[in-house]
């Protein structure tokens, strides 16, 4: 029997898509990849995960989950390989429970930020949440498990008590989950005997159906710390200096490093639909928007959300704005001194730099609600920005012709470090290949920068795409060179960092034969097979 109308009779017929219309809306892509797939199935529960795999066993069918699919610029949706299913787990998103006095969700890979966001509201839970900034729909888990950084650090570490459905069809719960009435699954990842919740992190040996993730617990006082960089000739000091207040504590809280090209395309956007709303056409309110940035762009700028008490808040934005004397500037915002200024501004307005003022002050809302763990759709307008395209009602990013490519080295927390990455990206990025480099390095430990990187380019254009994935293919292979090993590769760039000589991914080859010995789940993801 077709593997087909055996699915089906498990999730039932509309929840397995078959028609050209669905396949194109799952293939369409920000990266310029083409990968063809078989259909895409969307269970609502571990047990239809555990007979669909079953399924797929018995048809030797290979399969490819994802959460929600928004790995833009790694690969969105897509399989490694063609010819999958892709198994969408959108409609698995339950939140079990939501644990106030450990701090900690249940929840399963469909839940949203959104969702969960308005879940710690609706229950007046004190916490916030690590969100990133792909977009509200976007979900924990697929973005977890790809090793995904949010506002306040890594995901990783904030996972415990994974469930999977291995590639044999065998459900594994890792951590103390496996034992009957274990009240510590969620409190301690590692369990008794060899820790194994690390083995379904980058990996393909089965789907993860449900976790628990630490939450962060409401402080007493709540703040957004800038700072600028006056002159790119000391950005090694620059960072040196928040390297030193990060790892001394002074600054408890994650750093986001970035160029005035990434500045630019997060600020325009919200610049633009600024002055739309206040009665400028499209071509001024760009032109207002280009020269408002430009009148205040610094070359680097970094910022960070502060949680703490008022005293704890104070003291970090003393010592810092101490620390960077001379050569930046530091500011720092809460929600009630941007209302204050804005009343401000508003009451001016008949003045033409209030009026300014004005649009840069909506331009803080978004990014001191994003410290502050509120998802927010603002950031996704970057995508279209580079390109000249600002769709007026939000839509995803590949269903326009936007192309995005990510390369993401990490880069040990000095300044050294920092501007070697920088000079080899723009060597290669800009001055070979002619792309704006897009970058960002966050302080996701006490250690290492996670850097996000990225180009754009017209994907329309088949002579610009080809260029694109030339460029983050030499630039990805001189980091490796260089020592700079990507923590993370799109689906193009698996076998840059895969090797068959390595015994490191001998061992993973032979862990995929025990887990999954069909090969059905995500072949070729971050695997020899």
């Amino acid at each position: 029997m077709n593997p087909l109308t055996k699915w089906q009779g498990i999730v039932g017929e509309q929840n397995i898509l078959t028609s050209s219309e669905h396949l194109e809306r799952y293939t369409a892509n920000v990266t310029g990849i083409e990968r063809s797939i078989q259909a895409v199935l969307l269970p609502e529960s571990t047990e239809q995960v555990q007979k669909i795999v079953a399924i797929a066993n018995e048809n030797k069918t290979p399969l490819y989950p994802i959460s929600s699919g928004k790995n833009w610029g790694l690969g969105d949706r897509l399989p490694v390989q063609s010819g999958a299913t892709i198994v969408d787990l959108k409609r698995m998103n339950k939140i079990h429970r939501v644990d106030p006095h450990h701090g900690y969700a249940v929840i399963e890979p469909g839940v949203t930020q959104k969702q969960l966001y308005e879940y710690l509201r609706e229950h007046n839970l004190p916490f916030i949440i690590n969100i990133t900034g792909a977009g509200s729909d976007t979900t924990f888990v697929g973005n977890a498990m790809d090793r995904g950084i949010g506002y306040y650090g890594s995901r990783v570490d904030s996972m415990s008590g994974l469930e999977v459905v291995l590639g044999n069809g065998e459900v594994l719960r890792t951590g103390f989950g496996h034992y009957l009435n274990s009240k510590t699954t969620y409190l301690y990842p590692h369990g008794v005997g060899p820790s194994l919740e690390g083995l379904f992190f980058q990996s393909n040996f089965g789907i993860v159906t449900k976790v628990g993730m630490e939450l962060i617990p409401h402080k007493d006082s709540h703040a957004y710390l800038s700072c600028s960089l006056k002159n790119p000739n000391n950005l090694e000091a620059f960072v040196d200096i928040l390297t030193d207040l990060r790892q001394r504590n002074i600054v408890r809280t994650t750093f986001h490093i970035s160029n005035d090209h990434r500045s630019e395309i997060n600020a325009c956007p919200l610049l633009y639909n600024y002055f739309l709303k206040e009665g400028d056409d499209k071509e001024t309110s760009k032109r207002k928007a280009v020269e408002l940035f430009n009148s205040i762009k610094s070359c680097w700028s970094a910022s960070c959300g502060l949680l703490g008490t008022k005293s704890y808040i104070k003291d970090a934005y003393e010592h810092t704005k101490q620390a960077l004397k001379g050569i930046g500037s530091v500011k720092l915002w809460t929600f009630s001194s941007l209302k204050k200024q804005q009343k401000i501004a508003q009451r001016l307005s008949f003045l033409p730099s209030y009026r300014l003022k004005k649009a840069l002050l909506a331009t803080l809302e978004p990014p001191l609600g994003h410290s502050r763990g509120i998802p927010s759709n603002d950031a996704l307008n970057s995508i279209f920005w580079p390109l000249n395209k600002i769709p007026q009602d939000l839509i995803e990013p590949a269903q326009q012709n936007c192309g995005k490519l990510y390369v993401l080295p990490l880069v040990p927390m000095s300044g050294e470090a920092f501007g070697e990455v920088v000079q080899i990206t723009t060597n290669i990025l800009h001055d070979k290949f002619g792309f704006t480099p897009y970058i960002t390095m966050n302080m996701a430990k006490d250690k290492v920068f996670e850097s996000v990187i990225n180009i754009a380019f017209h994907r329309d254009d088949p002579h610009q795409v080809q260029k694109a994935h030339n460029a983050i293919t030499e630039v990805n292979r001189q980091f490796v060179t260089s020592g700079y090993i990507p923590y993370r590769v799109g689906i193009q760039a698996m076998s840059e960092i895969i090797s068959s000589q390595d015994y490191h991914w001998q061992i993973v080859a032979q862990l995929k034969d025990i887990l999954d010995p069909n090969k059905i789940i995500s072949p070729g993801r971050y695997n020899l097979v």
